[in-house]
């Protein structure tokens, strides 16, 4: 995806849950600072690195915690942050 981008970096916010039922981890990313990449590019690039994958467009009425909110509230196995996220303050 780095040549897709070109100078832009992308900033994500990564949720690991482990699926009890089907002994994997299963993670949900929230990314922004992606240029005008489509979404399947996304989906492809994914699919070819690490396997399926379902990319959904963000709706920013909802929010970040729309997206994520559910599963920083589950038996949560791990989270990360690329560099650069801050936390706005307002």
């Amino acid at each position: 995806m780095s040549a897709c981008l070109g100078t832009k970096q992308p900033r994500w916010v990564g949720v690991m849950e482990y699926q009890q039922n089907r002994g994997v981890p299963h993670w949900h990313l929230l990314v922004a600072n992606t240029g005008e990449q489509r979404r399947m590019d996304w989906v492809d690039w994914w699919f070819e690195h690490y396997g399926i994958a379902r990319v959904l467009p963000y709706d920013q009425k909802l929010g970040a915690r729309y997206y994520l909110g559910k599963y920083l509230t589950k038996e949560v196995a791990d989270i990360q942050f690329s560099s650069g996220i801050g936390l706005d303050k307002k």
